[in-house]
Protein backbone atom coordinates (compact mmCIF):
# COMPACT_ATOMS: atom_id res chain seq x y z
CA UNK A 1 0.00 0.00 0.00
CA UNK A 2 1.26 3.17 -0.63
CA UNK A 3 1.44 6.76 1.38
CA UNK A 4 -1.58 8.76 0.59
CA UNK A 5 -2.35 12.61 0.29
CA UNK A 6 -0.62 13.78 3.08
CA UNK A 7 -2.81 17.10 4.02
CA UNK A 8 -1.29 20.59 4.25
CA UNK A 9 0.91 21.04 7.09
CA UNK A 10 2.33 24.20 8.29
CA UNK A 11 5.81 23.94 7.77
CA UNK A 12 7.64 27.09 5.83
CA UNK A 13 6.27 27.49 2.42
CA UNK A 14 2.98 25.68 3.21
CA UNK A 15 5.49 21.87 2.95
CA UNK A 16 4.90 18.67 4.24
CA UNK A 17 7.69 16.96 6.37
CA UNK A 18 7.29 13.31 5.17
CA UNK A 19 9.43 10.58 6.88
CA UNK A 20 9.37 7.08 7.01
CA UNK A 21 8.32 4.48 9.69
CA UNK A 22 10.14 4.53 13.10
CA UNK A 23 12.33 7.38 12.61
CA UNK A 24 12.23 10.66 13.46
CA UNK A 25 12.92 13.67 11.50
CA UNK A 26 16.07 15.34 11.77
CA UNK A 27 17.78 17.95 10.00
CA UNK A 28 20.58 16.98 8.10
CA UNK A 29 20.66 20.25 6.05
CA UNK A 30 21.56 22.55 9.09
CA UNK A 31 24.97 24.72 8.96
CA UNK A 32 24.25 25.58 5.25
CA UNK A 33 22.85 28.83 3.77
CA UNK A 34 19.69 28.87 2.77
CA UNK A 35 20.11 28.82 -0.84
CA UNK A 36 22.19 25.81 -0.96
CA UNK A 37 19.62 23.75 1.01
CA UNK A 38 17.04 24.65 -1.53
CA UNK A 39 19.56 24.03 -4.93
CA UNK A 40 20.59 20.71 -2.80
CA UNK A 41 17.32 19.97 -2.40
CA UNK A 42 16.58 19.94 -5.73
CA UNK A 43 19.26 17.59 -6.65
CA UNK A 44 18.39 15.30 -4.46
CA UNK A 45 14.63 15.01 -5.84
CA UNK A 46 15.88 14.69 -9.05
CA UNK A 47 16.22 11.65 -11.71
CA UNK A 48 18.52 8.99 -9.50
CA UNK A 49 20.66 7.97 -12.45
CA UNK A 50 21.26 11.83 -12.42
CA UNK A 51 22.01 12.78 -8.61
CA UNK A 52 25.31 11.55 -8.18
CA UNK A 53 26.98 13.37 -11.43
CA UNK A 54 24.64 16.96 -10.18
CA UNK A 55 25.90 16.22 -6.65
CA UNK A 56 29.47 16.31 -7.74
CA UNK A 57 29.15 19.33 -9.87
CA UNK A 58 27.23 21.16 -7.44
CA UNK A 59 29.64 20.36 -4.91
CA UNK A 60 32.58 21.63 -7.15
CA UNK A 61 31.11 25.08 -7.53
CA UNK A 62 31.00 25.49 -3.40
CA UNK A 63 33.97 23.50 -2.09
CA UNK A 64 34.06 25.82 1.32
CA UNK A 65 30.57 23.33 2.14
CA UNK A 66 32.22 20.43 -0.03
CA UNK A 67 32.53 18.14 3.33
CA UNK A 68 28.68 19.02 4.93
CA UNK A 69 27.20 18.41 0.97
CA UNK A 70 28.40 15.39 0.71
CA UNK A 71 27.15 14.69 4.57
CA UNK A 72 23.90 15.77 3.69
CA UNK A 73 23.92 13.71 0.00
CA UNK A 74 25.10 10.40 1.85
CA UNK A 75 22.68 11.28 4.66
CA UNK A 76 19.21 11.65 1.93
CA UNK A 77 20.73 8.22 0.01
CA UNK A 78 21.06 6.12 2.80
CA UNK A 79 17.77 7.07 4.56
CA UNK A 80 15.91 9.99 3.33
CA UNK A 81 14.00 11.86 5.84
CA UNK A 82 11.97 14.34 3.97
CA UNK A 83 10.65 14.64 0.75
CA UNK A 84 10.42 18.36 -1.34
CA UNK A 85 8.15 20.42 0.92
CA UNK A 86 4.31 19.28 0.01
CA UNK A 87 5.64 15.81 -1.60
CA UNK A 88 4.50 12.67 -0.65
CA UNK A 89 6.52 9.42 -1.95
CA UNK A 90 5.90 6.37 -1.87
CA UNK A 91 6.20 4.64 1.38
CA UNK A 92 5.31 1.22 3.01
CA UNK A 93 3.02 1.69 5.91
CA UNK A 94 2.88 -1.23 8.63
CA UNK A 95 0.10 -2.86 9.53
CA UNK A 96 0.62 -1.73 12.79
CA UNK A 97 2.99 1.40 13.31
CA UNK A 98 4.21 2.42 16.68
CA UNK A 99 3.69 6.79 17.22
CA UNK A 100 6.82 8.96 17.91
CA UNK A 101 6.89 10.32 22.09
CA UNK A 102 5.84 13.43 20.83
CA UNK A 103 2.58 11.85 19.30
CA UNK A 104 -0.83 11.99 21.20
CA UNK A 105 -2.71 9.33 22.70
CA UNK A 106 -3.84 6.91 20.64
CA UNK A 107 -7.18 8.31 20.40
CA UNK A 108 -8.21 11.86 19.39
CA UNK A 109 -12.26 11.95 19.38
CA UNK A 110 -13.90 8.74 17.63
CA UNK A 111 -10.27 8.10 15.71
CA UNK A 112 -7.30 6.06 16.36
CA UNK A 113 -4.04 7.03 15.19
CA UNK A 114 -1.99 4.30 13.43
CA UNK A 115 1.13 6.16 12.22
CA UNK A 116 2.29 9.95 11.60
CA UNK A 117 2.42 10.69 7.88
CA UNK A 118 4.29 14.09 8.31
CA UNK A 119 5.65 17.32 10.49
CA UNK A 120 5.44 20.72 10.41
CA UNK A 121 6.04 23.61 12.18
CA UNK A 122 2.97 24.41 13.33
CA UNK A 123 1.01 20.91 12.83
CA UNK A 124 1.26 17.15 12.57
CA UNK A 125 -1.08 14.99 10.11
CA UNK A 126 -1.75 11.75 11.20
CA UNK A 127 -3.11 8.23 9.38
CA UNK A 128 -5.81 7.30 11.44
CA UNK A 129 -8.71 4.82 11.26
CA UNK A 130 -12.57 5.18 11.98
CA UNK A 131 -14.84 2.89 12.84
CA UNK A 132 -17.95 4.00 13.96
CA UNK A 133 -20.50 5.25 11.96
CA UNK A 134 -18.41 3.78 9.00
CA UNK A 135 -15.16 1.93 8.87
CA UNK A 136 -12.43 4.02 7.09
CA UNK A 137 -9.21 5.53 7.42
CA UNK A 138 -8.05 9.42 7.55
CA UNK A 139 -5.65 11.92 7.25
CA UNK A 140 -6.35 13.89 10.86
CA UNK A 141 -4.59 17.19 10.87
CA UNK A 142 -3.70 18.17 14.28
CA UNK A 143 -1.83 22.01 15.63
CA UNK A 144 0.84 20.75 17.86
CA UNK A 145 0.63 21.48 20.85
CA UNK A 146 1.64 25.32 22.57
CA UNK A 147 0.92 26.60 18.89
CA UNK A 148 -2.52 27.73 19.33
CA UNK A 149 -1.85 31.33 18.68
CA UNK A 150 -4.19 33.64 17.45
CA UNK A 151 -2.78 33.51 14.03
CA UNK A 152 -2.15 29.71 14.08
CA UNK A 153 -5.79 29.05 14.61
CA UNK A 154 -6.91 31.65 12.28
CA UNK A 155 -4.62 29.63 9.34
CA UNK A 156 -5.64 26.21 10.67
CA UNK A 157 -9.46 27.48 10.13
CA UNK A 158 -8.99 29.11 6.98
CA UNK A 159 -8.00 25.84 5.72
CA UNK A 160 -10.81 24.13 7.36
CA UNK A 161 -13.53 25.77 5.95
CA UNK A 162 -12.09 26.65 2.46
CA UNK A 163 -11.63 23.13 1.90
CA UNK A 164 -15.03 21.93 3.61
CA UNK A 165 -16.44 24.47 0.92
CA UNK A 166 -15.56 22.71 -2.22
CA UNK A 167 -16.73 19.81 -3.39
CA UNK A 168 -14.57 19.06 -6.31
CA UNK A 169 -13.58 14.93 -7.56
CA UNK A 170 -10.11 16.59 -7.54
CA UNK A 171 -10.06 18.38 -4.57
CA UNK A 172 -9.62 15.98 -1.25
CA UNK A 173 -12.49 16.31 1.07
CA UNK A 174 -12.76 17.24 4.72
CA UNK A 175 -14.63 14.43 6.43
CA UNK A 176 -15.02 16.14 10.16
CA UNK A 177 -13.92 18.55 12.62
CA UNK A 178 -13.43 18.77 16.42
CA UNK A 179 -11.12 19.34 19.12
CA UNK A 180 -9.09 16.76 20.61
CA UNK A 181 -9.19 16.12 24.41
CA UNK A 182 -6.17 18.06 25.14
CA UNK A 183 -7.75 21.55 23.48
CA UNK A 184 -5.95 21.31 19.98
CA UNK A 185 -8.06 21.83 16.89
CA UNK A 186 -8.29 19.06 14.19
CA UNK A 187 -10.14 18.17 10.96
CA UNK A 188 -10.23 14.75 9.49
CA UNK A 189 -10.00 14.43 5.34
CA UNK A 190 -9.81 11.44 3.17
CA UNK A 191 -7.05 9.51 2.77
CA UNK A 192 -5.81 9.50 -0.90
CA UNK A 193 -3.67 6.69 -2.50
CA UNK A 194 -1.49 9.09 -5.51
CA UNK A 195 2.06 9.63 -6.12
CA UNK A 196 3.25 13.68 -7.45
CA UNK A 197 2.28 14.64 -10.38
CA UNK A 198 5.87 14.70 -12.50
CA UNK A 199 6.63 11.63 -11.00
CA UNK A 200 3.65 10.16 -11.94
CA UNK A 201 3.61 11.09 -15.62
CA UNK A 202 6.92 9.90 -15.54
CA UNK A 203 6.64 6.97 -14.16
CA UNK A 204 3.53 5.79 -16.20
CA UNK A 205 5.35 7.33 -19.30
CA UNK A 206 2.78 9.28 -20.53
CA UNK A 207 2.02 11.10 -23.91
CA UNK A 208 2.07 14.85 -24.29
CA UNK A 209 -1.74 13.88 -25.44
CA UNK A 210 -2.32 12.33 -22.00
CA UNK A 211 -0.38 14.93 -20.05
CA UNK A 212 -2.85 17.88 -20.99
CA UNK A 213 -5.71 15.91 -20.54
CA UNK A 214 -4.55 15.45 -16.96
CA UNK A 215 -3.36 18.81 -16.59
CA UNK A 216 -7.14 19.90 -18.09
CA UNK A 217 -8.99 17.85 -15.13
CA UNK A 218 -6.52 20.04 -12.76
CA UNK A 219 -7.65 23.01 -14.29
CA UNK A 220 -11.12 22.55 -13.62
CA UNK A 221 -10.37 21.65 -10.12
CA UNK A 222 -8.38 24.84 -10.10
CA UNK A 223 -11.43 27.03 -11.53
CA UNK A 224 -13.42 25.44 -8.58
CA UNK A 225 -11.40 26.84 -6.02
CA UNK A 226 -11.50 30.14 -7.61
CA UNK A 227 -15.28 29.78 -8.01
CA UNK A 228 -15.50 28.95 -4.42
CA UNK A 229 -13.45 32.33 -3.09
CA UNK A 230 -10.31 30.61 -2.51
CA UNK A 231 -6.47 31.40 -3.86
CA UNK A 232 -4.18 28.16 -3.14
CA UNK A 233 -1.34 30.01 -3.61
CA UNK A 234 1.24 27.30 -3.50
CA UNK A 235 0.45 24.92 -6.47
CA UNK A 236 3.25 22.44 -7.74
CA UNK A 237 3.82 18.91 -8.34
CA UNK A 238 4.01 17.85 -4.92
CA UNK A 239 0.52 19.06 -3.89
CA UNK A 240 -1.14 17.23 -7.12
CA UNK A 241 -1.15 13.92 -6.28
CA UNK A 242 -2.15 11.39 -8.95
CA UNK A 243 -3.73 8.12 -8.70
CA UNK A 244 -4.78 5.12 -11.71
CA UNK A 245 -8.72 4.75 -10.95
CA UNK A 246 -10.60 2.54 -13.78
CA UNK A 247 -8.00 3.39 -16.83
CA UNK A 248 -8.25 7.25 -15.38
CA UNK A 249 -5.53 9.12 -14.63
CA UNK A 250 -7.14 10.94 -11.26
CA UNK A 251 -5.63 14.18 -9.61
CA UNK A 252 -6.09 15.42 -5.80
CA UNK A 253 -5.14 18.68 -5.19
CA UNK A 254 -3.61 19.15 -1.44
CA UNK A 255 -2.12 21.22 1.02
CA UNK A 256 -4.54 24.54 0.90
CA UNK A 257 -2.36 25.64 4.18
CA UNK A 258 -1.54 28.88 2.45
CA UNK A 259 -4.71 29.74 0.59
CA UNK A 260 -6.30 33.23 1.46
CA UNK A 261 -10.15 33.85 0.84
CA UNK A 262 -11.82 35.99 -1.50
CA UNK A 263 -15.00 35.00 -0.62
CA UNK A 264 -16.79 37.01 1.66
CA UNK A 265 -17.58 34.01 4.10
CA UNK A 266 -13.99 33.21 4.47
CA UNK A 267 -12.26 36.39 4.51
CA UNK A 268 -12.53 37.28 7.81
CA UNK A 269 -10.60 34.08 8.68
CA UNK A 270 -7.76 35.09 6.59
CA UNK A 271 -4.58 36.19 8.21
CA UNK A 272 -1.88 38.23 6.79
CA UNK A 273 1.61 37.15 5.07
CA UNK A 274 4.42 37.96 7.26
CA UNK A 275 6.71 40.60 5.54
CA UNK A 276 10.01 39.73 4.01
CA UNK A 277 8.76 36.09 4.27
CA UNK A 278 8.41 34.69 0.65
CA UNK A 279 5.14 31.94 1.08
CA UNK A 280 5.17 29.14 -1.14
CA UNK A 281 7.18 27.60 -3.50
CA UNK A 282 9.82 29.81 -5.49
CA UNK A 283 9.95 27.64 -8.61
CA UNK A 284 6.49 27.69 -9.11
CA UNK A 285 5.89 31.09 -7.56
CA UNK A 286 4.10 34.16 -9.14
CA UNK A 287 6.24 37.34 -9.54
CA UNK A 288 3.57 39.97 -7.17
CA UNK A 289 3.25 36.42 -4.62
CA UNK A 290 7.16 37.00 -4.54
CA UNK A 291 7.10 40.78 -4.44
CA UNK A 292 5.01 40.34 -1.27
CA UNK A 293 2.12 41.98 -3.01
CA UNK A 294 -0.62 41.46 -0.77
CA UNK A 295 -3.32 43.34 -2.79
CA UNK A 296 -2.09 42.56 -6.33
CA UNK A 297 -2.48 38.82 -5.64
CA UNK A 298 -5.67 37.32 -6.84
CA UNK A 299 -6.46 34.01 -8.45
CA UNK A 300 -4.44 34.88 -11.37
CA UNK A 301 -1.34 33.62 -8.89
CA UNK A 302 -2.58 30.38 -9.16
CA UNK A 303 -2.63 30.81 -13.16
CA UNK A 304 1.00 31.68 -12.93
CA UNK A 305 1.94 28.30 -11.12
CA UNK A 306 -0.27 26.24 -13.72
CA UNK A 307 1.83 27.45 -16.35
CA UNK A 308 5.08 26.64 -14.52
CA UNK A 309 2.87 23.27 -14.12
CA UNK A 310 2.43 22.60 -17.67
CA UNK A 311 5.97 24.14 -18.80
CA UNK A 312 7.54 21.27 -16.90
CA UNK A 313 5.23 18.18 -17.66
CA UNK A 314 5.49 19.03 -21.46
CA UNK A 315 9.35 19.51 -21.23
CA UNK A 316 11.10 17.23 -18.06
CA UNK A 317 12.54 20.89 -17.33
CA UNK A 318 11.34 24.25 -15.23
CA UNK A 319 11.55 27.40 -16.40
CA UNK A 320 13.90 28.44 -14.14
CA UNK A 321 15.50 25.36 -11.61
CA UNK A 322 15.91 25.95 -8.10
CA UNK A 323 19.87 26.06 -8.49
CA UNK A 324 19.06 28.99 -10.93
CA UNK A 325 16.97 30.83 -8.53
CA UNK A 326 18.98 30.79 -5.47
CA UNK A 327 21.89 32.31 -7.20
CA UNK A 328 22.75 35.78 -5.88
CA UNK A 329 20.44 35.94 -3.23
CA UNK A 330 16.58 37.34 -2.37
CA UNK A 331 17.33 40.24 -4.90
CA UNK A 332 18.54 38.36 -7.73
CA UNK A 333 15.30 36.27 -7.34
CA UNK A 334 13.07 38.57 -7.94
CA UNK A 335 14.48 40.43 -10.81
CA UNK A 336 14.89 37.14 -12.63
CA UNK A 337 11.08 36.34 -11.76
CA UNK A 338 10.15 39.96 -12.90
CA UNK A 339 12.45 40.56 -15.51
CA UNK A 340 14.45 37.67 -16.94
CA UNK A 341 11.68 35.88 -19.57
CA UNK A 342 12.45 31.85 -19.55
CA UNK A 343 12.94 30.33 -22.79
CA UNK A 344 10.69 28.86 -24.84
CA UNK A 345 9.55 25.18 -23.81
CA UNK A 346 9.98 24.20 -27.65
CA UNK A 347 14.03 25.63 -26.97
CA UNK A 348 14.18 24.48 -23.11
CA UNK A 349 14.79 21.10 -24.36
CA UNK A 350 17.44 21.37 -26.67
CA UNK A 351 19.65 23.66 -23.81
CA UNK A 352 20.61 20.37 -22.03
CA UNK A 353 22.57 17.48 -23.03
CA UNK A 354 20.93 15.35 -26.04
CA UNK A 355 20.95 12.59 -23.05
CA UNK A 356 19.11 14.77 -21.09
CA UNK A 357 16.97 15.67 -23.88
CA UNK A 358 16.62 11.70 -25.27
CA UNK A 359 15.61 10.69 -21.70
CA UNK A 360 12.81 13.30 -20.98
CA UNK A 361 11.40 12.67 -24.83
CA UNK A 362 11.58 8.66 -23.69
CA UNK A 363 9.67 9.28 -20.50
CA UNK A 364 6.61 10.64 -22.95
CA UNK A 365 7.27 8.14 -25.41
CA UNK A 366 8.69 10.27 -28.43
CA UNK A 367 12.73 11.24 -29.53
CA UNK A 368 13.66 14.65 -28.75
CA UNK A 369 12.94 16.29 -32.46
CA UNK A 370 9.77 15.08 -32.42
CA UNK A 371 9.10 16.62 -28.90
CA UNK A 372 10.85 19.77 -29.81
CA UNK A 373 8.62 19.98 -32.98
CA UNK A 374 5.47 19.13 -31.51
CA UNK A 375 6.25 22.04 -28.56
CA UNK A 376 7.23 24.35 -31.40
CA UNK A 377 4.14 27.12 -31.72
CA UNK A 378 0.88 26.87 -30.42
CA UNK A 379 2.44 25.05 -26.66
CA UNK A 380 4.86 27.78 -26.01
CA UNK A 381 2.68 30.73 -26.52
CA UNK A 382 -0.10 28.45 -24.48
CA UNK A 383 2.73 28.02 -21.55
CA UNK A 384 4.01 31.33 -22.18
CA UNK A 385 0.68 33.73 -21.55
CA UNK A 386 -0.34 31.74 -18.24
CA UNK A 387 3.74 32.43 -16.82
CA UNK A 388 3.31 36.08 -17.79
CA UNK A 389 4.79 38.08 -15.77
CA UNK A 390 1.91 40.65 -15.72
CA UNK A 391 -1.13 39.17 -14.23
CA UNK A 392 -3.42 41.01 -16.59
CA UNK A 393 -1.65 39.64 -19.81
CA UNK A 394 -2.28 35.82 -18.01
CA UNK A 395 -4.99 34.16 -19.01
CA UNK A 396 -8.18 35.11 -16.54
CA UNK A 397 -9.01 32.10 -15.24
CA UNK A 398 -7.95 28.20 -14.96
CA UNK A 399 -10.57 27.39 -17.74
CA UNK A 400 -9.66 29.84 -19.94
CA UNK A 401 -6.30 28.05 -19.87
CA UNK A 402 -8.09 24.58 -20.25
CA UNK A 403 -10.12 26.31 -22.99
CA UNK A 404 -7.19 27.33 -25.11
CA UNK A 405 -5.70 23.53 -25.10
CA UNK A 406 -9.03 21.90 -26.28
CA UNK A 407 -8.48 24.57 -29.08
CA UNK A 408 -4.76 23.70 -29.89
CA UNK A 409 -6.08 19.70 -29.64
CA UNK A 410 -8.81 20.73 -31.84
CA UNK A 411 -6.43 22.25 -34.55
CA UNK A 412 -8.84 25.75 -33.79
CA UNK A 413 -6.80 29.07 -33.51
CA UNK A 414 -5.54 30.00 -29.67
CA UNK A 415 -6.13 32.90 -27.33
CA UNK A 416 -2.29 33.03 -27.10
CA UNK A 417 0.41 34.01 -29.48
CA UNK A 418 3.52 35.31 -29.69
CA UNK A 419 3.71 38.94 -27.91
CA UNK A 420 3.52 41.77 -29.98
CA UNK A 421 6.52 44.15 -32.12
CA UNK A 422 5.37 47.47 -29.54
CA UNK A 423 5.25 45.10 -25.89
CA UNK A 424 9.17 43.67 -26.68
CA UNK A 425 10.22 47.20 -27.42
CA UNK A 426 8.79 48.55 -24.71
CA UNK A 427 10.20 45.48 -22.37
CA UNK A 428 13.77 46.18 -23.79
CA UNK A 429 13.38 50.12 -22.69
CA UNK A 430 12.43 48.97 -19.07
CA UNK A 431 15.03 46.04 -18.79
CA UNK A 432 17.47 48.30 -20.62
CA UNK A 433 16.30 51.41 -18.96
CA UNK A 434 19.82 52.76 -17.44
CA UNK A 435 22.03 52.45 -19.98
CA UNK A 436 19.24 53.90 -22.36
CA UNK A 437 18.75 56.91 -20.29
CA UNK A 438 22.64 57.14 -20.22
CA UNK A 439 22.73 57.06 -24.34
CA UNK A 440 19.92 59.48 -24.84
CA UNK A 441 21.85 61.96 -22.20
CA UNK A 442 24.89 61.17 -24.84
CA UNK A 443 23.02 61.74 -27.74
CA UNK A 444 21.21 64.62 -26.64
CA UNK A 445 24.41 66.64 -25.62
CA UNK A 446 25.93 65.56 -29.14
CA UNK A 447 22.94 67.07 -30.74
CA UNK A 448 22.89 70.70 -28.71
CA UNK A 449 26.48 70.53 -29.48
CA UNK A 450 25.72 69.92 -33.26
CA UNK A 451 23.10 72.58 -32.93
CA UNK A 452 25.49 75.24 -31.22
CA UNK A 453 28.11 74.70 -33.93
CA UNK A 454 25.96 74.94 -36.52
CA UNK A 455 24.76 78.54 -35.38
CA UNK A 456 28.12 79.56 -35.43
CA UNK A 457 28.84 78.54 -38.66
CA UNK A 458 26.27 80.22 -40.15
CA UNK A 459 26.81 83.38 -38.41
CA UNK A 460 30.51 82.82 -39.89
CA UNK A 461 29.41 82.44 -43.18
CA UNK A 462 27.13 85.77 -43.10
CA UNK A 463 29.99 88.26 -41.66
CA UNK A 464 31.73 86.69 -44.66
Amino acid sequence: MTCGAVPPIDAPGGGVKVFPMGRTPRSPHEGLPQELKRALQALLTGPEEQVEAAVDKFCAKHPEHEEALRRVARGEAEAPMQAEPGEVGEVELPATASLPESAPSERIGPYRILETLGEGGMGTVYLAEQREPVLRRVALKLIKLGMDSKDVIARFKLEERALAAMNHNCIAKVLDAGTSERGQPYFAMEFVEGVPLTRYCDKHRLTLVERIELFKRICSGVQHAHQKGIIHRDLKPGNILVRRDNEQHVPKIIDFGLARATNKDLIGQSIHTEIGTFLGTREYMAPEQARHDTEGVDTRADIYSLGVILYELLTGELPFSAIELSKGGDLEFLRKLTEVDPPLPSTRIARGSKETAQANADKRRTVSATLTRKLKGDLDWIVLMAMAKEPERRYDTANALAMDLKRYQAFEPVIAGPPSTSYRVRKMIRRHRGQLSAAAAVFLSLLVGMVAFYQQWTKAEDLA
